[in-house]
This record gives structure tokens, sequence and C-alpha cells, in this order.
């Protein structure tokens, strides 16, 4: 028997959605909502003050216009209304722009993390497919075998069988973080393929594989080729 070792693949490279940048964006992000939160409480005191600021002002007003009072010098009623009204004018800005800051930001990092995501999701599947195929080449090894001229039809129902109880058998839901030969053991058992056409050797799986055309002589314990003695050549 001819065997070939059965490496693992290995595992796709973990795009990690919590990268510095991302990190550093959603720590400005929760700043910025922070602050938000502040200005808005902020510019509700101001709105407060500007009420009352603003009915001492027209009191005053009314006061001096009823009673022909004189206003003291550099004395304005409404100059305290003015100034709490330029301040709430300020916040009010500030806090648009920030939310708007605050926005564009959030967005850019949502799009940060579905790339990146994305990207995860594409390198996973395209380790699944490589795995999947690498066990299906060596069931297919140990289907021919026994019999190279085996129909190939019956091939495709026995991979049929592999798949189903790949999917269904739960020892096999977690087979992309095993090692690939012990899945293709396991599953050569279920298929009732020769038991030997996947073994350990030491820390390394190994699959059989059918002969090559210059192999018909080899070592029937492990699979080494046993190479004929080279002769004299004819006189």
């Amino acid at each position: 028997m001819i065997y070939r070792p059965c490496p693992d693949l290995p595992p796709p490279f973990d795009v990690d959605l919590d990268t510095a940048e991302t990190v550093e964006a959603a720590a400005a992000i929760a700043r910025g909502e922070r602050h938000l939160r502040m200005l808005a409480e902020l510019a509700e005191i101001a709105m407060n003050l500007a009420r009352s600021l603003g009915e001492l002002s027209q009191a005053r007003i009314e006061e001096v216009k009823s009673t022909d009072a004189v206003l003291s010098p550099g004395e304005d009623p409404a100059a305290a209304f003015s100034k709490i009204s330029q301040t709430l004018r300020r916040t009010i800005d500030l806090e648009a722009r920030l939310a708007d800051r605050l926005q564009a930001r959030g967005q850019g990092l949502v799009a940060a993390q579905s790339a990146r995501s994305a990207r995860r999701a594409a390198l996973t599947e395209t380790h699944r497919r490589a795995v999947n195929a690498r066990i299906e080449g060596a069931i297919s090894d140990a289907f021919f075998d026994t019999d190279p001229k085996r129909d190939v039809r019956e091939l495709q129902n026995v991979l049929n069988a592999m798949e189903n109880y790949r999917s269904e058998y739960d020892e096999f839901r977690d087979y992309l973080k095993r090692p690939i030969g012990e899945t293709v053991a396991g599953l050569c058992a279920l298929l009732k393929l020769d038991p030997t056409s996947c073994i350990r050797q030491g820390e390394t799986w190994m699959v059989r594989r059918r002969d090559l055309e210059h192999e018909a002589i080899r070592n029937p314990t492990f699979g080494a080729p046993i190479w004929p003695t080279p002769t004299d050549p004819p006189p």
C-alpha cells in the first residue's frame, strides 16, 4: 500500500474587526456621543436661563415705561438676555455640527467593519472549499484503491453519502477545526471503505493513494516503492 501525507490546511487569516483604527474610531464616537449629551444638557440650561432673563428684561422695560423711571447710566435691560441668547445659539450650532461629524464617522466605521466581515467570510468559505476538496480526493482514492476500474457513477453515490454524513452527523460539525485525516478516517468507516485507507503514523495522518504505473512493485507494509535490481546490459 502506498500512502501520502494528508496535511491540514492552515485556517484562514482571522480578519479582526477590532483593528487599532476601528477601536480608536469607536472610542472617538463614544466620546462624541458623551459630548453631544453634554451639549444637549447645556443647551437646555441655557434655554431655561434665557427664559428667566427674558422675563426679567421684559419686566424692567415695562417698569421703565409705566413709571417713567430713568435707566441707570450704562444699564441695558436686555444685555444679559442677549448674551445668554448668543451662548444658546452657539451651543445649538456646535451640537448640530458635532452630530453631523458623528454620523459621518459612524457610517465610516460601519462600512469598514462590514468590509472586514465580508473579507473574513470569503476567507472562511475558501478554506471550507479547500478542506472539502482534500477530503473528497482522499475518499475518491480510497474508493478506487481496491479496484481502479470501479464505476465513476458509483463514486458519485459514495460522495453524496459522504456529504450527507458530514452535514448531518454531530461528530463532523467541527470538522473544519479538526485534522483532515481524522475526518477522512471517520468517513471511511461510515462509508464501509477499507479502514486502512487512512491511517495515522505518529502525528501525521496518511491516506492511501492510487498506484502509479512505475509503482507496481512496492513495499506491501507501508508503501515505499521497491525498485527492481538493475541488471547488466546484454552483450
